[in-house]
């Protein structure tokens, strides 16, 4: 073997370890990251595959790699061309499984019900404090106060909720309240009305509230029921 063959082999070699070991670092970071996630945004880590499949991604990467490094130890292919090729193709493996587990979503819908009607709500919506069975008396979600987009956010100032529910008071009480809205000392003000068989409601700062309230109380019932699908 020559010296530029020797040489080239060691820094073959070197790139490969140096792969190696940023993946593993890459997913210690990211096994973190996604472990916080999940505690703190659970709609979130259902909806984007990196986070609802990371373990599924960090073997293939950390696979990929590794048995590229072992073809190469064992001088399964001695034409350095070939070695290229592994190389290439562990990287490109990688990095493909990188990305995807970064920003491919997987379409999640969270399941809830109220009395006996089923609801499946996009994860973007940020839907919780439901019922997963049969007999729930309410959920929530989250959306922009102008257009009823969803709103996944951290409990941001510029979001409203909106809530269906079997009775008043989050299904607890059949006893409407004299005034459709309520304020509190904060400017928090939440608007509740029995529509059909639900009640729903809106909540969130004065602001943020239209004033043309059964208008805004309608749209809210047009959401949330486009949420129901078949038990």
């Amino acid at each position: 073997m020559t010296g530029s063959e020797k040489q080239s082999n060691v820094l073959f070699a070197a790139l490969f370890w140096s792969v190696v070991l940023c993946t593993v670092i890459f997913f210690g970071w990211m096994f973190i990251s996604v472990s916080i996630s999940r505690f703190y945004h659970p709609m979130s880590s259902l909806g984007h595959v990196g986070t609802a499949w990371f373990g599924a991604f960090a073997v293939i990467a950390l696979a990929t790699v590794i048995t590229a490094v072992v073809w190469i130890w064992r001088g399964w292919h001695h034409d350095r061309r070939h070695r290229y090729l592994i190389g290439a193709l562990a990287v490109a493996a990688t990095v493909g499984a990188h990305i995807a587990s970064l920003f491919v979503e997987t379409g999640y819908r969270q399941t809830y019900w109220v009395a006996d009607t089923r609801h499946e709500i996009p994860w973007q919506y940020s839907p919780y404090n439901g019922s997963r069975e049969p007999g729930g008396l309410f959920f929530l979600v989250r959306v922009a106060p102008e257009d009823f987009a969803p709103r996944y956010d951290a409990a941001g100032a510029d979001t409203v909720i909106l809530m269906k529910a079997t009775d008043y008071e989050y299904g607890k009480s059949s006893e409407a309240p004299e005034k459709i809205c309520q304020t509190d000392e904060h400017q928090n003000m939440r608007c509740a009305m029995r529509r059909g068989r639900f009640v729903y409601s809106i909540s969130g700062k004065e602001e943020h509230i239209q004033t043309d309230i059964v208008r805004s109380l309608g749209r809210a019932q047009i959401l949330l029921d486009g949420f129901e699908v078949d038990p």
